[in-house]
């Protein structure tokens, strides 16, 4: 027990006592009850028995006994007679809801007089927990209507007792016995009718148990009551015999309503505690870490993988063709990390610098950047793969200043430009005759346009954001109520601009314009990325709300300064391509430039429609077919291919 001054001897008294005197459950006033244990029979007496109308349901173990698991293609009846809603009444029933969107759960309808219990939309909640607000809509026409919703949220995925009650003009609900609070959010509706249909369940997946009907309204320590696992029911059964979910149940029934004051103010203000403490937990970041066992566990090889047939027994080592492990050190995981970056080991530092390699010119000096075996590529330049090495172990493995060193070396300063005959003779530029000439990898596509713009946030650090997405493609791929992220809640501010390496990922969906740039999807280990030119991409660069947010920030930059049209382009150029446009490129421009402004000068609504995409700011005082029509020059600008493409 948590509390030191209870004692083994007065719990046991206290729970034998208990145990003997707990009330049973409310039976005063109850119109049907549904056990809900294989069928939908009414216990109460009254023989108002459910039916299933359509689809089957599927019986599982629940909160008392069995529970019903419903979905979307199931249909419930229960008669009417089993509620009056527009008189008192209590509902009363444990509910676990899934991972779903706005629905209804019950709902009794006659013509136009409606009543329902449901959930609106989820919201993601602090600890990646998701919620429903509860709402209570009465309807006795249309426009006329009682809406009652709880302030809080209830969690998805949590089993709960809900007790819901109505004295004929008010409501209440009380969540596993305690009061869920609520607020009338519309009441336009006149004197309550009586409305007696029968009461339906429907395209809702749920779990459902031991649902009950009165026609009066319980009091809170009735819904406490019925709240845990009913304790007269739970104990018939012997204790031995009791799940440790209906033990923990009654035990915590016991001592928040049935235990000596002194132990009921220990045990709330421990339970307070307990939630405090499981918040701050979740502040705080973590990260699993991997530690040595004392003794090391056997392991063998095994004869034709049959884990029956040990052959020979194996120990730690490294690779007999390089430097042996340190003498005298435990051949443990932090001594091969400290192998792994030791002067003498040949390998790492060559692999490391090889992909830097790469990553600038397109082919790393060892082209196979994924493969130093022997069914790996020999080094073009082993001479320079050696130096950039040493260089890289020297300087204490400074990634940095190894960027530095490579980028403004002789060999990356080249012009990218290429004659016919050196193609001919080099067409992957492994003799390194001319700069590079490469794509930009995904991530790089997006920041470079919202860099040109003016828009990207270089904050360092924080947590992932949501960016601009395709509505519904995280939906179309979510599956299982045991998954996060089953939803797609765009931020918004600076979160939309913030480098591309911040962009949460979800492997079964992942970002699609990085996807469409051929960003790998995670779902397994790539060591080097494909380079791909599709028509997809220029859809993406044309289209999606990052690259049509940044041509109209970008056209807002240079509409500010005054200049002539012919100035600001070349504005607009430079900042994309580093250059200066060509007298040939700026007359492509200049002819954009105006076929564009009569187009929305002839369609205002088109430049409105434009300027609505993305949610920065537009730029006051710039009439909207002048902007629109910048934004669209700009967007051709960022579609060169100089824009994505390290030249």
């Amino acid at each position: 027990m948590p509390f030191d001054d209870i004692t083994i001897a007065e719990w046991i008294w206290e729970r034998t006592r208990f145990e003997s005197v707990v009330p049973a459950s409310p039976r005063d006033g109850l119109r049907a009850w549904y056990e809900l244990d294989g069928n939908l029979t009414d216990i109460s007496g009254n023989f108002r028995n459910g039916r299933l109308l359509k689809g089957d349901v599927s019986w599982n173990a629940g909160p008392v006994n069995r529970a019903a698991d419903l979905d979307a293609s199931m249909h419930l009846r229960f008669p009417s007679g089993v509620l009056d809603s527009g008189k008192p009444f209590s509902m009363a029933f444990w509910y676990r809801i899934g991972r779903q969107k706005a629905s209804t759960m019950f709902r009794q309808q006659q013509g136009a007089q409606l009543f329902e219990i449901g959930f609106d939309e989820p919201e993601t909640l602090p600890r990646l927990r998701r919620g429903h607000h509860i709402t209570l809509r009465w309807q006795q026409s249309p426009g006329k209507e009682l809406i009652v919703r709880s302030t809080e949220r209830a969690l998805q995925d949590k089993l709960y007792h809900c007790t819901v009650t109505f004295d004929g003009s008010s409501a209440a609900i009380f969540l596993d016995g305690e009061p869920f609070a609520t607020q009338v959010e519309k009441n336009t509706i006149g004197a309550m009718p009586s409305l007696l249909a029968p009461v339906e369940v429907r395209d809702s997946r749920l779990r459902l148990d031991d649902l009950r009907f009165y026609d009066r309204p319980l009091n809170r320590s009735e819904a406490v009551r019925l709240a845990v696992h009913y304790p007269a029911e739970v104990l018939l059964i012997a204790p031995g015999k009791r799940t440790r979910d209906q033990a923990l149940r009654l035990q915590d029934y016991y001592l928040t309503n049935e235990a000596p004051p002194v132990w009921r103010q220990a045990y709330t203000e421990w339970k307070a505690l307990r939630e405090k403490r499981g918040e701050l937990e979740s502040q705080v970041t973590s990260t699993m870490i991997m530690s040595e066992m004392e003794k090391p566990r056997d392991t063998y090889l095994l004869g034709r993988g049959d884990y029956t047939n040990k052959v020979e027994k194996v120990t730690p080592g490294v690779p007999a063709a390089l430097p042996p492990l340190p003498a005298g050190v435990k051949p443990d995981r932090l001594a091969l990390a400290q192998w792994l970056v030791s002067p003498e080991h040949p390998l790492t530092a060559r692999v490391a610098v090889n992909r830097y390699w790469y990553m600038y010119f397109g082919q790393g000096i060892v082209k196979t950047t994924e493969d130093f075996g022997s069914q790996g590529e020999q080094p073009v330049h082993p001479e320079l793969l050696d130096w950039l090495a040493t260089e890289f172990v020297r300087t204490g493995w400074d990634v940095k200043a190894m960027q530095r060193l490579i980028v403004t070396s002789a060999a990356y300063r080249q012009s990218s430009k290429v004659t016919p005959a050196l193609h001919e003779k080099d067409p992957e530029n492994r003799l390194l005759a001319h700069g590079p000439r490469v794509r930009l990898p995904a991530e790089m596509v997006r920041d470079n346009a919202l860099a040109s713009a003016g828009l990207l946030k270089l904050e360092i650090g924080g947590p992932s954001v949501l960016p601009y997405q395709p509505a519904g493609l995280w939906e179309e791929l979510a599956f299982g109520e045991a998954f996060s992220a089953q939803e797609y809640r765009q931020d918004h501010g600076e979160k939309l601009y913030r480098r591309a390496m911040y962009t949460f990922w979800k492997r079964t969906s992942p970002p699609a314009s990085l996807n469409t740039f051929d960003a790998p999807d995670r779902e397994k280990c790539t060591s080097r990325r494909a380079v791909t030119n599709t028509p997809l991409q220029a859809l993406v660069t044309l289209n999606d709300p990052t690259y049509v947010e940044a041509a109209r920030n970008l056209a807002q930059v240079v509409l500010q300064a005054p200049a002539t049209d012919d100035a600001r382009l070349r504005v607009a150029f430079r900042r994309v391509t580093a250059r200066p446009p060509t007298n040939a490129e700026m007359a492509v421009l200049r002819g954009a430039l105006r076929g564009q402004l009569d187009t929305y000068q002839k369609d205002p609504k088109a430049a409105a429609a434009l300027l609505r995409v993305g949610e920065s700011p537009v730029a006051a005082g710039v009439p909207a077919p002048v902007l629109a029509a910048w934004t669209n020059v700009c967007t051709v600008i960022l579609n060169l291919d100089e824009a994505i493409t390290r030249e």
